[in-house]
């Protein structure tokens, strides 16, 4: 996790990796979505999540923001083809 400090402490305490599906409690109101990488040049106390409308949330936590992780990230094993050779000359370019 590349959070910085603090938030990489309570996102590893809850569970969260990026890509998990979370539910963040800030000053009483609820947000879900997915977590995403932090923001290059981004404040060192936002968390970013995708929401499910598909835009993008920065949060600025505290130690009183509440995390919970809802769905952990899936891994998906890649679909490996045999690729056939193709009839015909073949030609190179130099």
């Amino acid at each position: 996790m590349r959070y910085s400090g603090e938030i990489s402490k309570m996102l590893g305490s809850a569970g969260a990796k990026e890509g998990s599906v979370i539910s963040l409690t800030i000053d009483g109101k609820g947000y879900v979505g997915t977590l995403m990488p932090p923001s290059i040049d981004g404040e060192p106390d936002v968390i970013v999540i995708k929401m499910k409308n598909g835009y993008y949330a920065g949060l600025r936590c505290d130690k009183k923001t509440m995390i919970k992780v809802l769905q952990q990230p899936s891994v998906k094993e890649a679909k490996r083809t045999e690729r056939k050779p193709k009839k015909g000359k073949a030609a190179a370019i130099l």
